[in-house]
């Protein structure tokens, strides 16, 4: 049997302000897009910005990848997960 994906859609400007919320709510930190393109680095700062002018659709997985990055690099966690629960990093 084939697994469905899952997708989830954001309209231009949503990826950011949902991370914020996250980080805020986990952490108690108000971050901005640049904070958190700061955080994750690389291609996925590259897609929060892009997804700031233009929506996006990202699986359920990547989502899932940038969230656990971005609480890893706040110090929330204390390492990243996957989702077969190996180390990112």
């Amino acid at each position: 049997m084939e697994k469905a994906e899952t997708a989830m859609n954001f309209a231009a400007g949503r990826l950011p302000e949902t991370l914020s919320y996250a980080a805020g709510y986990r952490s108690g930190l108000a971050l901005s897009a640049t904070e958190i393109c700061d955080h994750l680095g690389g291609s996925l700062a590259d897609l929060v910005i892009r997804s700031d002018s233009s929506g996006v659709r990202l699986r359920s997985e990547e989502y899932e990848q940038i969230y656990y990055r971005l609480l890893y690099r706040i110090g929330y966690t204390v390492r990243t997960f996957s989702t077969k629960g190996r180390s990112m990093e």
